[in-house]
């Protein structure tokens, strides 16, 4: 990863920090059905609707599915807790 130009020349990340390709922290992990897996939380902002969050991640979900890499796969579980979101009869 280049994160300068000096001289005319890049500088690399590599260059001026240690570069370690893992994970941040080794003793961290996801499963889903006893498969690694990657869990990614999004949180609404106070005050916005869940509703409405949920309708907008669903929403992206195509654009990220076709952004992973060949034998990825996405399921798209969304979860709200109960005290956010409210139904009405």
């Amino acid at each position: 990863m280049i994160v300068a130009y000096k001289n005319g020349r890049a500088v690399r990340l590599s260059d001026v920090a240690t570069v370690i390709n893992g994970p941040e922290n080794t003793e961290l992990a996801a499963w889903a059905n006893r498969t690694p897996a990657i869990i990614l939380n999004v949180q609404r902002q106070p005050g916005s609707n869940v509703i409405a969050v949920v309708d907008a991640v669903k929403a992206l979900m195509p654009k990220l599915e076709k952004s992973l890499p060949a034998g990825f796969d996405c399921d798209d579980t969304l979860r709200s807790d109960r005290y956010d979101t409210r139904l009405s009869e």
